[in-house]
């Protein structure tokens, strides 16, 4: 693996590593990489290695379907660890004491806690499939081993290409940071100059969307911004929080408050559509229709609404879904505080490389001149970052 960034005790030493501020802006690519493989996944002939190479294919032209359209100046790879969403397990015990219970064993023991929760609640649903139909649970549970095992070689594949492609990557195998918060750290901590775009099939990052901030979506291929959300989800792009913090995330198996759905929102808080609104409005709103007792129907709704504000349970839910306030590793954090404006040394960097894992791999859509024509857009970045190496005013790493 290529070296990554200058140390960041380099930096103190030159203003143009220290985030000096252009007035020109500086246009900043971040892939959401396990999201992107995911949907790039197809089945395909492997190679002798195993790698099903129509899916490196699929990944890369993503990835370059957005440098045609921008000159990006950087691009970042975020992706889940080993561990990843450890950091939120770890949420569980403070959900525990907001109903007036200890769990101090339960404290200290915490990983290995929620680690064996749910390997028997997956071992449950197993033996149930198991006893339904004997013979399509082994074809399940063959097929689910096979796929991940060529999502991890295709990743490995691509985390070696993208060394050597000058492509920023970041993963905490260690504290189990998602790639989410990792994402939402380099957001939140741009420079005001710099404009991000962000690919990925996952709908929590929009929360991340803002004047400077758009996200693409692959499979849609459609960009999202201030100028056009409200209009493609039908919601103020300041309310997708709010939103998630009342009906929970299916996705991430985050529940929301019982018995509260869209046709309940839609009748009694229709504003959440329509208006910026915060939780302190909803909380309001829901104490004057339990004064006015007028719907009957919906007053369990109405006071888990109240039980859930009061016992802390939506602040704990805004704890894990909000990625404002991202949830990271310290070691994570201090790696990409020197990644995200350190140059790359480009020393162990060469585009020749690049070539010889693609005849290796034999991925031959891009061998021979194909190769050259299929890499023209990756090279603009890349002489983008040899010429902030160059400017920093180092030719070695020290």
């Amino acid at each position: 693996m290529a070296t990554q960034p200058i140390k960041k005790t380099i930096i103190a030493d030159n203003p143009y590593l220290a985030g000096v501020q252009h007035e020109e802006p500086e246009y900043i690519l971040i892939i959401d990489g396990n999201s992107l493989l995911k949907g790039s996944m197809v089945k395909c002939p492997k190679n002798t290695n195993g790698v099903r190479v129509g899916t490196i294919m699929n990944f890369l032209w993503k990835i370059k379907i957005l440098l045609h359209k921008r000159t990006f100046s950087k691009i970042f790879c975020a992706w889940d660890g080993q561990n990843s969403g450890l950091l939120r397990y770890e949420l569980y015990p403070e959900y525990k004491k907001s109903r007036k219970k200890q769990y101090s064993e339960y404290d200290r023991q915490i990983n290995a806690f929620v680690y064996s929760i749910l390997d028997r609640e997956k071992k449950k649903r197993e033996a149930l499939a198991r006893q339904k139909d004997p013979e399509k649970y082994l074809e399940n549970q063959q097929k689910r081993e096979d796929e991940n095992e060529d999502f991890e070689k295709c990743k490995l594949l691509l985390q070696e290409l993208f060394e050597y492609l000058f492509i920023r990557q970041v993963q905490d195998d260690a504290a189990g940071t998602e790639s989410d918060d990792i994402i939402a750290h380099i957001v939140l901590n741009k420079h005001p100059n710099q404009k991000v775009y962000i690919i990925t099939g996952d709908s929590d990052l929009h929360q991340l969307i803002d004047k400077d901030v758009a996200v693409y979506d692959p499979k849609k291929k459609e960009f999202y911004h201030t100028g056009n959300y409200q209009e493609k989800f039908g919601i103020p792009l300041e309310n997708i929080l709010l939103n998630k913090l009342l009906r929970g995330d299916s996705s991430d198996n985050i529940s929301g408050v019982k018995g509260l759905g869209e046709v309940t929102i839609k009748k009694h808080y229709p504003e959440l559509y329509s208006n910026i609104i915060t939780i302190d409005d909803i909380i309001s709103k829901t104490k004057l229709l339990v004064e006015s007792g007028g719907d009957k129907k919906s007053s369990k709704v109405f006071k888990n609404i109240l039980d859930e504000f009061n016992d802390g349970t939506i602040d704990l839910r805004d704890k894990i879904i909000n990625l404002k306030r991202p949830i990271l590793g310290k070691e994570i954090k201090s790696e990409l505080d020197e990644l995200v404006d350190s140059p790359l040394d480009p020393s162990d960097r060469d585009f020749e490389t690049v070539y010889r894992i693609i005849c290796r791999e034999e991925l031959v859509d891009l061998q021979g001149n194909k190769f050259s024509s299929f890499f023209i857009p990756f090279k603009r970045v890349i002489e983008r970052e040899k010429l902030f190496y160059k400017k920093s005013g180092f030719t070695e790493i020290e």
